[in-house]
C-alpha cells in the first residue's frame, strides 16, 4: 500500500451536536485502547517480565501526571510491558518538553507503545508546524508496508490519523486523503482524522472534498466521511450540489447516520433548504434527525427561518393542547421548530 494513493456558519448548537457525534464515533481526547500484544519475537532479544513493583510505581506516576518518574532506560527497555507503562505515563501528561522523547518512541516496534506515542504527540503538536506531522507520515510508511497483523490494530491507526488531523498541514491532509481509498482500518480512521483537521480549519482542499463525497457514495459507504464535511464553514457551487446529493439519503436513515447526514447538509447553506425541509417533514425519519434539521434551518439566516415558519404551519395546521405529539417523542421535533 503506497502512502500517496496508486462562509462562516453560526456555531452554537451545530458545533455542540457535531462535537457530541464525534465523541460518539471516538472521542478526540480519549486515551487509545490497548493494541493487541505483540509476540515475543517482535522485540529483539530475550524478554523478561517487568518488575511488578516498578509497574505499580509507573501507574501511580501516570495517575498523578508525574513524568519525571519515567527514565530513559525504561523508554528503551527490552521488556515491552515496561516500555508500554513508561510510554503511557509520558503520553498522558505530555507537554512540549516531552515532544522529543515521544518522537523517539515512534521508532518502537510495539503497537501499544506506538499508539501512546501518537496520542501524546497529539497534545504537543503545534497546528501547522511540520515536524510532528512529517515524523508520523514517515512512520506510517513503515506501518503500511508491514505485514504484522498487530501493527494494523484499529486503535493504532486511528490514533495516528487523529494526531495527523490535529497537527494539520499539507502532508497530514494528503496522507489522510490517500487512506480513504484503502481497506479498514485505514479508511474509517482517515475520516476521523480529517474530521479533526476540518474542525480546526473549517476548510479542506477541493480534492479532499471530492474524495470524502466519493467515500460516502461508495459501496459499502463510509458514513463517517460526512463528519469532516459537517465541520466546514460553507460549501458552494458544484461541490454543494454533490454534497446534497450524497448526504440527502443519509439524513433519512436511522441513528447516528441520520444526524451525520443532516449536519453535512447544513454545510451546503441555503442551497440545502429543500433537503433539510424534507427531513423535517418526513415522519419516517428519526426524531433526532428531524429535530436537528429544524435547528439547522433556524441557523440559515432569514431564508432558513422563513422556510421553517412555512414548515411549522404544515406540521401544526391546527394547534391543540390535545395533540398526542405533545406528550410523546415527537415533542422533540415540535420543540425544535418552536424554538
Amino acid at each position: 500500500m503506497s502512502l500517496v494513493s496508486p462562509s462562516s456558519l453560526a456555531r452554537g448548537g451545530r458545533w455542540t451536536a457535531l462535537g457530541a457525534l464525534m465523541s460518539f464515533a471516538a472521542c478526540r481526547g480519549a486515551a487509545p485502547a490497548p493494541s493487541p500484544a505483540p509476540s515475543a519475537s517482535s522485540v529483539q532479544g530475550v524478554t523478561t517480565p517487568a518488575p511488578t513493583g516498578r509497574l505499580s510505581e509507573l501507574k501511580q506516576a501516570e495517575l498523578s501526571r508525574r513524568v519525571s518518574a519515567v527514565t530513559a532506560e525504561e523508554l528503551s527497555s527490552r521488556e515491552p510491558g515496561l516500555r508500554r507503562a513508561a510510554a503511557r505515563t509520558l503520553a498522558r501528561a505530555a507537554t512540549p518538553k516531552q515532544r522529543d522523547a515521544l518522537l523517539r518512541l515512534l521508532h518502537d516496534e510495539d503497537p501499544e507503545v506506538l499508539t501512546w506515542a501518537a496520542f501524546g504527540l497529539q497534545k504537543v503538536c503545534e497546528p501547522g508546524e511540520p515536524t510532528v506531522a512529517r515524523a508520523l507520515v514517515s512512520r506510517v510508511v513503515a506501518l503500511e508496508l508491514s505485514a504484522e497483523p498487530a501493527q494494523r490494530a484499529p486503535s493504532l491507526v486511528e490514533t495516528f490519523a487523529r494526531t495527523l488531523g490535529h497537527c494539520e498541514g499539507p502532508e497530514a491532509e494528503e496522507t489522510l486523503r490517500a487512506w480513504l481509498t484503502q481497506p479498514e482500518p485505514w479508511r474509517h480512521s482517515a475520516a476521523l482524522g480529517l474530521a479533526n483537521l476540518a474542525g480546526a480549519r473549517h476548510q479542506l482542499a477541493d480534492v479532499t472534498l471530492v474524495s470524502l463525497l466519493d467515500a460516502v457514495a461508495a459501496d459499502p459507504p463510509l458514513v463517517e466521511a460526512l463528519l469532516p464535511l459537517a465541520s466546514l464553514r460553507a460549501v458552494e457551487g458544484a461541490v454543494a450540489t454533490r454534497l446534497i446529493e450524497v448526504a440527502r439519503p443519509r439524513a433519512h436513515a436511522s441513528g447516528t447516520e441520520a444526524r451525520f447526514g443532516v449536519l453535512a447538509l447544513a454545510a451546503a447553506g441555503p442551497t440545502a433548504l429543500d433537503a433539510l425541509g424534507e427531513v423535517l417533514l418526513d415522519e419516517q425519519a428519526s426524531v433526532a434527525a428531524r429535530a436537528e434539521a429544524a435547528r439547522q434551518l433556524a441557523r440559515l439566516a432569514n431564508e432558513g427561518r422563513s422556510r421553517l415558519a412555512q414548515l411549522a404551519a404544515q406540521l401544526l395546521p391546527h394547534p391543540s393542547v390535545d395533540d398526542p405529539r405533545l406528550t410523546n417523542a415527537q415533542w422533540a421535533v415540535l420543540s425544535s421548530v418552536m424554538d
